[in-house]
């Protein structure tokens, strides 16, 4: 049977918290078996909020995209690894709402990245790249034959495939080209399409490839680069762990990436089950990013996402339809500095003094308890089931005290995977 440790690292990096029951049941699955619950979902349908349903080129207002993330949230709250997968894929196939401004095409993308989250790398880089919302974000609708868009052709190579330092200044001029023609049509709402005048057609060499190029060439030739499985495995470390980069694991998945076609289901069952992330879960030292935290901390008090809220992922850090750059969001240590972390601090506070519900349970649950056993019960209470013995300790020595719920989700653990 897998370790309690083992499944709440489990249920933290492939979805949004761990609760004690959930814990419970992968446990009794065994690891194996757990993570093939967790990669065997089904895509549930889900209505969008009203508010997204509004004329492409009407301008967002904030009504509308904290409607956006409020639906999204809720999504987190329930849906696991597909939903951990759409926020990886939202991260980096990077879009925002500005310069997009409109809640209608980021509905649209993110319903793309979360229908292919767990499909061909391919598929959803050859979607993806001629999605509107994306199309707007790099400005690759201006892509004329007399005017190639060597900004979108960049960051198509840098940030969605190959990486920095594995593609030279030719290769982006002539991808670049292949890319000519490639345009929104307004009087459609926007959908993308290929206007073959505006096309080059002249002859183009990229990397080994000779010919009349198109985009798509481009990108089925960019999914299949060796650097590309590198770089996509070195992010999925990064977001699973939260820990930098290891060398020998990128190289193993790389090498599952590209026997698969880059099939990221295969790809994420070989990384789940792979010793080095086993490893990686004791002791905890990953950081969780504040859309992980707040989702869980929210679970635990038993409350939903309210609008009000948005302002405080943003000064978190992570506000969903908002990333700081192109680059998406950051890692590990760059979740927490000395504000972020006060930050965070402050909203569990506040939210302690509306969870008047869970003060109740504390008392329910210490009725006639011993020391260990009442540890045992607001831990399990908090969903820190796997706590240290550092905050065990600490939990057992004030279980009386009714700060004894904000004692421990104010510790420094439950920032912690």
């Amino acid at each position: 049977m897998m370790t309690v440790r083992e499944a709440c690292w489990l249920l933290r990096c492939s979805g949004f918290g761990a609760p004690p029951s959930e814990v419970q049941r992968m446990r009794r699955l065994g690891y194996q078996a757990a993570v093939e619950s967790l990669l065997n979902v089904t895509l549930e349908t889900a209505d969008p909020p009203l508010t997204t349903r509004v004329p492409t080129g009407q301008m967002l207002t904030m009504l509308q995209l904290g409607g956006l993330i409020g639906w999204w949230l809720q999504r987190m709250t329930k849906g696991g690894l597909r939903e951990k997968m759409t926020l990886f894929w939202h991260g980096f196939f990077t879009t925002s709402v500005d310069p997009v401004f409109s809640a209608g095409l980021l509905l649209c993308q993110n319903q793309l990245l979360r229908e292919n989250a767990l499909g061909k790398f391919e598929d959803l880089l050859q979607q993806v790249s001629r999605d509107p919302a994306m199309m707007i974000y790099l400005d690759g609708f201006r892509n004329r034959a007399e005017h190639p868009n060597e900004n979108f052709a960049r960051e198509v190579m840098e940030m969605f495939t190959t990486g920095p330092g594995n593609y030279s200044e030719e290769d982006l001029r002539q991808a670049a080209k292949a890319f000519t023609g490639w345009e929104l049509a307004w009087a459609r709402g926007g959908q993308f399409r290929e206007n073959r005048a505006a096309h080059d057609n002249s002859s183009k060499r990229f990397k080994e490839l000779r010919g009349q190029l198109d985009g798509g060439q481009i990108l089925h030739r960019l999914a299949r680069d060796p650097a590309t499985a590198r770089h996509v495995c070195s992010r999925l470390w990064e977001f699973f762990t939260a820990l930098p980069a290891d060398p020998l694991e990128v190289s193993r998945l790389a090498a599952v990436f590209g026997q698969s076609h880059g099939n990221m289901r295969v790809v994420l069952r070989s990384l789940l089950t792979g010793e080095a992330f086993r490893e990686a879960a004791s002791p905890r030292r990953s950081i969780k990013s504040p859309l992980e935290f707040c989702l869980e901390m929210n679970r635990v008090l038993g409350r939903d996402w309210r609008l009000k809220e948005a302002d405080d992922l943003k000064r978190m850090g992570q506000l969903p339809f908002l990333p700081p750059s192109v680059a998406g969001w950051r890692q590990g240590q760059g979740w927490i500095d000395t504000s972020t972390l006060q930050r965070r601090i402050c909203w569990v506070q506040q939210r302690l003094l509306e969870a008047t519900a869970l003060g109740k349970k504390q008392k329910e649950l210490l009725a006639g308890c011993k020391p260990a056993q009442a540890a045992d019960r607001l831990l399990w209470l908090t969903h820190q089931v796997d706590a240290g013995p550092q905050l065990r300790q600490l939990v057992e020595q004030h279980q009386h005290r009714p700060e004894v719920l904000q004692l421990i989700l104010t510790s420094p653990e439950v920032h912690l995977r």
